[in-house]
């Protein structure tokens, strides 16, 4: 994480203390405010502030606290997260934990006003569940379990691009092993299924599945987002757009020329052909809905 401010100090150390004092242990309180034990040990070391002020309350409500030292803790969040919207970006804060050209990225999907994702085997990050987002990234990532619930945090942050006032255009493109693939337990991934038939009906968000059958027209494809629009929401800044492709040896490359953008969408528009319409592709969710359903 980056510098923590003396609000950020003496918030973690209130949070602490308050904790202490209830009885709870870290296990037993973080639960109450939708956070891992390892998260909040962070946030109560300094290590990361806070996401939101409903997650203090739920704290607070947990240990019981009223009077000034509610109020004290509830003015010290507020503080910490006017001091973070002041900052660049909100990815600053992981600047400790993520690779710049994952930093870059999101700060690219920040700006942008439509993003294609095409994913042969997965499913985007801005479509997945916690549950779901926690399995993948415990199989990918070999670090601590604090840094696998701070991967996730971030993940689920990035999600508050698909709502707002301004919400981003998704276009999600992936096969129909996405949603075939187990990550996690059969009940994980009939949640997952029920979020994805969801999410798939918001009027932002563009979900193409690859049937089996065509499948192979995606077989040479890699995995790439697409951002279109980017910085086209400030009127200081020219609209452009970028391309990020993924691998396994080099996470992320990042390039705005158009030589490559053109051609990332004609692999878009290909894909498209090979792909479900948007009516029949969530018709095909609702059926991965019933099929993990059974399995639960």
């Amino acid at each position: 994480m980056g510098y923590a401010t003396d609000d950020q100090l003496d918030l973690a150390s209130l949070l602490r203390e308050l904790r202490v004092d209830s009885g709870l242990s870290l296990r037993v309180a973080a639960p109450r405010a939708d956070l891992s034990a390892p998260v909040l040990s962070r946030i109560e070391n300094g290590q990361r502030p806070p996401g939101s002020i409903e997650e203090i309350e739920k704290l607070l409500d947990g240990y019981g606290t009223s009077g000034e030292q509610r109020a004290r803790a509830l003015q010290l969040t507020q503080n910490v997260l006017a001091e973070q919207e002041r900052t660049e970006h909100w990815s600053d804060a992981y600047v400790d934990l993520l690779p710049a050209s994952y930093v870059e990225y999101i700060k690219l999907e920040d700006e942008a006003e439509s993003v294609t994702e095409v994913q042969i085997n997965g499913l985007p990050g801005l479509l997945q569940t916690e549950r779901y987002a926690r399995a993948i990234t415990q199989r990918t990532y070999a670090g601590s379990a604090e840094r696998v619930e701070d991967l996730v945090a971030v993940r689920l942050k990035r999600q508050e691009r698909l709502r707002g006032e301004s919400p981003l255009l998704l276009n999600a493109i992936f096969t129909e092993a996405a949603l075939r693939t187990q990550a996690g337990s059969p009940q994980l991934m009939h949640q997952q299924m029920q979020h994805l038939a969801v999410v798939a009906r918001w009027p932002r968000v563009d979900v193409i599945v690859i049937p089996f059958s065509t499948a192979v027209d995606a077989a040479l494809a890699s995995t790439f987002t697409l951002f279109e629009g980017v910085g086209g929401r400030r009127p200081d800044r020219p609209s452009r757009a970028a391309l990020v492709e993924q691998g396994a040896v080099v996470t992320r490359t990042i390039t705005t020329d158009d030589l490559f953008v053109s051609r990332a969408r004609r692999v878009i528009q290909r894909l498209r052909h090979a792909g479900l319409d948007a009516d029949q592709s969530r018709k095909m969710i609702d059926v991965y809905v019933e099929y993990w359903g059974t399995r639960d």
